[in-house]
């Protein structure tokens, strides 16, 4: 499970192997740490005892200092990394080599064909109740397609050869998806396109928390464990404080985790456009939560892969494991996640 505390005033303590959970009020719930996957700090009004962290820390339970916009401000993760420290030293190397272009078209190319295969299941729900909608969904997504080839047949032997074409391709991609996007969102949404900072329409708004919040958080943690380096990216730009990797494995999970949610709940009429943003332009509170907790429900669906039916949580473990495992070469090739 995970422990979200969101209101000023809570104190997180232990008590044994016990999270102590005590309101304002003192009102108190207590939780087995075997129970807690992770522990989300939103309000910070909140305090907590050296204790629970030692807890937490003692079973593994990630701590996630969050924040209104969505971004986590910090973690608190055990001092003694489980992944070699050889799978960092060839995460360096491959930037000079075949396996960071290999990876940086993985990841651009997951997520292009992931934006298409998006499309196509919006389309296929579209055929009777609107024929034309369909049509042009489907037209748009063999349009993506052919920017996923063209990915593909990028040449170059180092990241900085090909970085330029791949994130060409895809822009060029994103355009036409989030084109298509437009098609089928409330008109009341007032959503023209993909703004990532100082967003203002309310559908760009709960990407941005939604990406941020949910996503990067689970993405992170699994390339932590794995024992690769959050900052040393391949198709993301190396810039201060940027986590270039954690972005660049976010890339093919978008889709599934958070567009295809997002979607589902505003044409579901489950958030409407004018009960999304506060006076201040940022998410409401309760639509924050109700955000959150649909994104992670997402996060406990099972999946079908190529391997079998797996919990989409383990399944981006199991991705940042792979690509561990092909830059230590014990995987002769690393295949992004598809949606089938």
């Amino acid at each position: 499970m995970r422990l979200v505390i969101d209101s000023f005033g809570v104190f997180l303590g232990k008590k044994g192997e016990r999270f102590v959970v005590r309101d304002a009020s003192g009102r108190r719930d207590e939780v087995n740490a075997t129970d807690v996957e992770e522990i989300r700090l939103v309000n910070p009004g909140v305090s907590l005892s050296v204790s629970a962290i030692r807890l937490a820390l003692r079973h593994g339970v990630l701590i996630v200092y969050g924040r209104r916009d969505g971004w986590p401000a910090g973690f608190t993760v055990p001092a003694v990394l489980t992944g070699t420290i050889k799978a960092r030293r060839e995460q360096y190397r491959a930037y000079h080599d075949f396996r960071g272009v290999e990876l940086a078209k993985s990841f651009a190319k997951g997520k292009t064909f992931n934006q298409a295969a998006l499309l196509r299941v919006l389309a296929k729900n579209r055929k009777k109740s609107s024929p034309e909608m369909a049509i042009k969904l489907y037209e748009k997504a063999d349009k993506i397609l052919e920017c996923c080839h063209a990915i593909e047949l990028v040449k170059g032997d180092t990241v900085e050869q090909v970085r330029e074409s791949i994130i060409n391709k895809e822009a060029e991609a994103a355009r036409i998806y989030w084109s298509a996007i437009s098609y089928i969102l409330p008109k009341e949404f007032r959503f023209k396109g993909r703004v990532t900072r100082g967003a203002e329409d309310p559908f760009n708004v709960l990407l941005n928390y939604g990406y941020k919040a949910v996503l990067f958080t689970e993405v992170w943690k699994s390339v932590f464990y794995a024992g690769l380096d959050p900052y040393a990216g391949y198709l993301h730009t190396d810039r201060s404080g940027r986590p270039s990797f954690v972005l660049d494995l976010m890339e093919e999970f978008r889709q599934e985790a958070v567009d295809r949610v997002l979607l589902g709940l505003v044409n579901r009429g489950q958030l409407r456009a004018d009960s999304i943003l506060g006076s201040d332009g940022r998410l409401e509170k309760n639509v924050s939560m109700f955000v959150f907790k649909a994104l992670n429900e997402k996060m406990d669906e099972y999946v079908i892969t190529g391997g079998g039916r797996l919990g989409f949580r383990d399944l981006i473990t199991l991705q940042a494991r792979n690509i561990s495992r092909y830059l230590l070469g014990d995987l002769p090739l690393y295949t992004p996640y598809i949606i089938r």
